[in-house]
């Protein structure tokens, strides 16, 4: 696994630097050796350097900003009050920025441990109803992205001299100016290494994954129960003529990508599926094109309508167990 950190240096920020161990970054932190450096990190682990071809597994992060300190911390409160009553006291980590917000993390050890394409999606859904419901007025819905980076633990903020830090959710419950005090010098970081699975946060984490596989929201997203679409299925059963075959071929490449199969592994498939030598260049063509944005698959897609076996997809019958507000 790969864990991306940058820091800034004279308004720029250096990028596309990589550490294999969580524990290693602050030995990564040092050999900078720029003194009051702004140092961050990926909020996620990638399976591979390539962002936006790999997988991600990382924890569920909220981000609270606002210059009323008082309202962040607020909300920071309200959060974790909301997990608490669900009976989460480990695997949740809070971090006061330094400057204006307050950050709290959730440990995707309680909700789900398999690397996903497209978790930043999943993540910034589960986030929005969350916010909603429990009224954050001040999060930062922006920041679920694959890229986005995340201020380190324990390193300085250049623009107040004070330190990014860790607090408990006794020290939460103290007032802003002894929470600034702490943020003077660094404090001890802690995480927790075994932990159980949530049962309330396991069925909102595989319900969004769901919303995302329809693309009620956007993506797709299979787990290894699902490891294929019904409709899809049929389609590489068939031969397309060859008229369709190019956007035919698209859908297929967007779905076998979204159910988390490699660049080379839709290439393979798309292929064998058309078991036509003259159409290479356009198969790499459609596997170049899809993952090199973010694509949707639709399920209303009139392509896909002929195709459609409602009765035996188990995505549909699993939406149905959602609501949605």
């Amino acid at each position: 696994m790969y864990i991306e950190y940058a820091y800034q240096q004279n308004d720029f920020m250096v990028r596309n630097n990589f550490c294999g161990e969580q524990e290693l970054l602050m030995n990564c932190y040092r050999k900078i050796n720029i003194p009051n450096i702004d140092f961050y990190t990926s909020w996620c682990k990638y399976t591979t350097k390539d962002y936006y071809n790999g997988t991600m597994v990382g924890n569920l992060v909220f981000d609270f900003d606002s210059d009323n300190l008082k309202d962040v911390q607020n909300d920071c409160r309200r959060l974790w009050t909301w997990l608490r009553s669900i009976d989460i006291y480990n695997g949740v980590y809070c971090y006061f920025s330094g400057a204006k917000g307050f950050h709290l993390e959730i440990d995707y050890q309680l909700f789900n441990t398999e690397p996903l394409y497209n978790l930043s999606d999943i993540y910034k859904l589960l986030a929005h109803n969350m916010i909603r419901g429990l009224n954050l007025t001040t999060a930062d819905t922006k920041i679920y992205e694959k890229r986005r980076l995340w201020r380190y633990p324990n390193t300085i903020n250049s623009k107040t001299g004070l330190y990014c830090i860790q607090i408990s959710w006794e020290q939460l419950q103290g007032s802003i100016e002894y929470i600034l005090e702490l943020a003077k010098s660094s404090q001890v970081t802690g995480f927790s290494t075994k932990l159980t699975l949530s049962k309330v946060l396991c069925k909102w984490f595989n319900l969004i994954r769901y919303q995302v596989v329809s693309n009620i929201y956007r993506g797709v997203v299979l787990d290894n129960n699902y490891s294929t679409i019904p409709c899809i299925e049929k389609i590489l059963d068939v031969d397309i003529p060859k008229g369709k075959r190019n956007n035919m071929g698209f859908l297929v490449a967007i779905a076998l990508k979204g159910m988390g199969m490699t660049k080379e592994k839709v290439l393979e498939i798309l292929l064998n599926w058309l078991n036509k030598s003259d159409e290479k260049k356009m198969c790499e063509t459609i596997t170049y094109s899809v993952f090199s944005r973010e694509y949707s698959l639709a399920c209303k897609d009139t392509m896909l309508r002929d195709f459609c076996d409602k009765n035996n997809c188990d995505m549909i019958k699993k939406l149905k167990e959602i609501k949605l507000n």
